[in-house]
This record gives structure tokens, sequence and C-alpha cells, in this order.
């Protein structure tokens, strides 16, 4: 199974950093390409930026296989929920193909938001914005459909 989805090292917020309380002292930043292989938990949802491309959101479980030392057997480690967030053609075609409840695999570059929040502690969100993605065919078999206005 592709998975890269371990904890990623996180800047430690210092007391001094001075931003002001609210999301506007969100920071974002990349932390490097990734892969993700996983469940759909529901639905993807799309809206449309200013610009009026299209943004679609998803969120996947992800479980990964962990052998128990004690006992030699395989068995499931503990399930960790990400976003995605596909754009363009691309999440419109996410919208028109996947689920909830069907297996995913993807690719992108995973980013991470923090910004302190009105409690005036700070927050972290993680997420993978996808480059590729698709059905898995791990349990499946998949038919793809190609769009009348694609070249040969």
């Amino acid at each position: 199974m592709m998975q890269d989805i371990g904890r990623r090292p996180q800047r430690p917020a210092s007391e001094d950093e001075g931003a002001p309380l609210g999301r506007a002292s969100a920071t974002h930043r990349a932390l490097g390409p990734g892969n993700l292989a996983g469940t759909l938990c529901s639905d993807p949802e799309m809206r449309f930026v200013g610009s009026g491309k299209a943004l679609v959101k998803l969120r996947v479980a992800s479980t990964p296989r962990v052998l128990d030392d004690a006992s030699g057997k395989w068995r499931d480690g503990e399930t960790e929920f990400v976003d995605l967030v596909c754009w363009g053609r691309q999440g419109e075609n996410v919208m028109e193909s996947l689920r909830k409840g069907d297996r995913v695999v993807a690719n992108g570059i995973w980013q991470e938001t923090r910004w302190r929040g009105q409690d005036g502690e700070w927050h972290a969100r993680r997420q993978l914005t996808v480059r590729d993605i698709g059905p898995s065919l791990m349990f499946r078999q998949v038919r793809v459909a190609r769009r009348e206005d694609e070249a040969s």
C-alpha cells in the first residue's frame, strides 16, 4: 500500500512570535511531496473560487498495516484522517468519479497551515494538495471513461 502520512515535524510556536489572534495570522508552508492510499470518508465537496476555478475537498481515512512483534501477525494500525484538495478539471473529474467508501490513491504536496486561535493557542492543519488521484484497484475493477472533448 502506498503511504506517506507519518507525523511531520512541526515548527515549535514560540510565545514571542507576536502574531495577533485569529485567522489573519495564518502561515502556510509546503512540507514536501507525499503519497496516500485510503478510503473516502464522505462524498467530495466542490466550490468555485473567485476566478471560477473548481476547488474540491475530500477527507480520507488511512489505516496502515503494522507487524505485531510479539505475535508475528499483521494488524491494523491507528487510522489517520487526512484532508485532500484538488483543483480545476481534475477536481471536476473527482466529483464525477468518486464517492464515499471508494478507495483512492493520491500523490501531491503536503502543506501545513498554522494559526493562533481565539484561545491564544497555536493550531495546525495538514493537507495533501493533490497532483494526481485515482481509484485504487486493490479491491475493485474500474472502467475508464474518456471525455468526448479529449483527443484520442
